[in-house]
């Protein structure tokens, strides 16, 4: 029969710097048992322990207002390509959080809204920000390899800025896919002449954007 090998993703930062489930299972073809390196993973029943707060697809699991911003955080922070699943409707209520807050950050991971709500309330009192213009929206700035699929987005956005969108401020680059994705926020734009607001995606210099129903 099989040995029994079990991979437990202890270290949480490995997975938040971008690595999926299937990443690990490569490493039953490095990994040293004793003095035995393993020659053939399929010698062994292989079972992957991954952290508290990711499903089985090593995907981020948002529930709750706390999360939203946690993974923001985690993004914002430099792991941008972290890959994420809502598990409930979420009213962001007084909660500023977008994701992907710079475009040095543009976020670059997949995003799965499960066919949940996602409902904002976000507000915008300057004109400009570092960047020169707010990217006001759930995802502020995305980048290339961004993919958002099955997620509803309601609520409002006041700003005296330029550039809200209902779901994406800014494409950074690259090749961004929206699949399955509404927008019912209502956009209250301030900024004199030209706002460049838009319902779903505010401005893009995205090489390739494709949007499915």
């Amino acid at each position: 029969g099989k040995s029994e090998l079990t991979l437990q993703l202890w270290a949480k930062p490995m997975m938040e710097g971008g690595e999926s489930k299937q990443a690990f299972l490569h490493l039953a073809n490095a990994i040293e048992l004793g003095v035995k390196r393993i020659s053939d993973p399929s010698d062994y029943d292989v079972t992957v322990e991954l952290p508290e707060g990711y499903d089985a697809d090593g995907r981020f699991i948002i529930a709750s207002v706390a999360d939203w911003e946690h993974f923001a955080s985690l993004v914002n922070s430099g792991n941008t390509k972290l890959n994420a699943v809502m598990a409930a409707d979420i009213d962001l209520d007084e909660s500023q959080t977008m994701i992907g807050d710079t475009e040095a950050n543009c976020y670059r991971g997949h995003f799965d809204g499960n066919g949940h709500t996602l409902k904002v309330n976000y507000y915008v009192h300057s004109t400009t920000d570092r960047d020169g213009n707010y990217r006001t929206a759930p995802f502020s700035y995305v980048g290339d390899g961004f993919e958002l699929q099955n997620l509803h987005v309601t609520g409002k956005i006041s700003t005296n800025a330029k550039f809200a969108g209902g779901i994406v401020g800014g494409c950074v680059n690259g090749a961004i896919l929206l699949t399955r994705c509404w927008s019912s926020v209502t956009i209250e734009g301030r900024a004199a002449g030209d706002g460049t607001h838009g319902g779903l995606i505010s401005i893009t210099g995205a090489s390739s954007l494709k949007i499915n129903s």
